[in-house]
């Protein structure tokens, strides 16, 4: 006998001789062999092929080995809603309504924990017997739910090039001092302009936000640079000002000082000058005789456009703080042009 083959229930009949019954043997020992492909005589068995439960599940590991064909072939299948795999008290299931696969954890066939995976395909999450604890977002990495376990990680250097910094600047007038503050995270600043550099002044217990005092005689002009640690794209403007509105210190960043802080104040004679903020936008007012390629450029730098005129004032200026103080000067508390 040989494939395909079929086992007919109906055969023998009560009324076929008795002679054809060790027909009827052979040729259901043969179905066994082709069907399964069990070893025949001479070989023996010495294991059983698979050890079932009384309710019908397997009890223990089916090991199946293939033959090697010479084809190169592709198979599907396709399952039902129910366990497809059990290994002791682990078993594969499939969501009947959702079609989304769980890897289940048993004890006692009691479940215990469960890792389950969205059908979508950007969510894994780990449950309990009965809640979701914890998933993650397959596409970013990124915790969803769950308590983030804290972490570290060795880096084995930071470059220059993969800090996100910006420059601030503030400029005197001849003969003036001035009270700088610069932005926090702020590296130490250089100095210009023959100034002197008296000291740290007045910064409140525990703030890490510089403050700098510089005093410059006649004929010399204070200036102070800083680069700082930025992520705020947030550009300010600082002046100080005389009781006649004549500019006497600008101070320029990318980013605000923390609440309360004045970027600048000017010295004349020791008395404190006048200090405001200037809104960004009210640089229009002294961007006159602008290049075509300064103007283009700071439109490109500009995230929103309250800030263009800042922009562009960089780009056309080397010094856009002394720009400022020799092209503005305070009104009603408004900064205009000359």
């Amino acid at each position: 006998m040989a494939l395909p083959a079929n086992i007919d229930p109906n055969s023998p009949a009560s009324t076929d001789q008795i002679s054809s019954g060790d027909d009827q043997i052979r040729a259901l020992k043969q179905f066994l062999i082709d069907i399964f492909g069990l070893p025949a005589n001479p070989t023996n068995m010495t294991a059983a092929l698979l050890d079932a439960n009384a309710d019908g599940t397997i009890a223990s590991s089916l090991s199946i080995a293939l033959k090697a064909v010479a084809q190169t072939f592709t198979a599907q299948q396709t399952f039902a809603a129910s366990p497809l795999v059990q290994l002791a008290n682990a078993l594969v299931e499939i969501d009947a309504t959702t079609g989304e696969p769980s890897l289940v954890f048993k004890r006692a066939n009691a479940v215990v924990a469960s890792i389950k995976y969205l059908s979508t395909g950007t969510e894994l999450q780990l449950w309990d017997a009965t809640t979701k604890r914890v998933s993650w977002n397959l596409t970013t990495g990124e915790q969803l739910t769950g308590v983030v376990l804290a972490h570290t990680h060795a880096v084995a250097s930071v470059s220059r090039a993969d800090l996100t910094t910006a420059q601030g600047i503030a400029t005197g007038t001849s003969g003036n001092g001035l009270t700088i503050t610069m932005n926090d995270y702020a590296f130490f600043p250089s100095f210009r302009g023959n100034g002197t550099l008296i000291g740290s002044i007045g910064p409140a217990v525990g703030s890490t936000v510089g403050h700098v005092r510089m005093s410059a005689g006649a004929g010399q002009i204070p200036i102070a640079e800083w680069r700082y640690i930025t992520a705020s794209d947030d550009p300010t403007v600082w002046v100080s000002y005389d009781a006649a509105g004549v500019l006497k210190a600008v101070w320029l960043s990318d980013d605000p000082l923390p609440s309360g802080e004045i970027g600048v104040c000017a010295q004349i004679n020791g008395i404190d000058q006048n200090c405001l903020q200037i809104p960004r936008a009210d640089l229009v007012c002294i961007l006159s005789e602008i290049s075509p390629e300064a103007q283009a450029l700071g439109e490109s730098k500009a995230t929103t456009l309250d800030k263009v005129p800042f922009r562009i004032l960089y780009a056309a200026f080397p010094n856009p703080a002394q720009t400022i103080i020799n092209r503005g000067k305070i009104v009603n508390g408004a900064l205009v042009s000359q």
